[in-house]
């Protein structure tokens, strides 16, 4: 998926649905099974953190670098970064020449 840009909210909204369903499976199950809501909430809690670590990485990777790329587009440049970008613009451009 390399090149590829998604919406943060699309990243963010993806990644929360998939968390939500990894608590909700277990906690349904358990809740069902046992009728205790406390023990199926705490029980489902762990099961869903645990399986939100090994089943959701590459959603949870996506999201921190989308994040990242919003942090790096909002942080003002500096003038130093600027100039530089300027006059390495201008030494890629090719030159004219005055010499016949």
């Amino acid at each position: 998926m390399a090149g590829r840009r998604r919406p943060i909210a699309l990243v963010w909204a993806a990644y929360t649905a998939f968390r939500l369903l990894l608590f909700a499976v277990p906690f349904l199950l358990i809740w069902g099974l046992s009728g205790n809501p406390t023990l199926s909430a705490v029980a489902a809690a762990a099961i869903g953190l645990a399986l939100s670590v090994i089943l959701l990485r590459v959603q949870r990777e996506a999201l921190a670098r989308a994040l990242g790329e919003r942090v790096e587009s909002r942080r003002p440049r500096s003038d130093e970064a600027a100039e530089d970008d300027r006059l390495d613009a201008q030494n890629e451009s090719p030159k004219e020449s005055t010499r016949p």
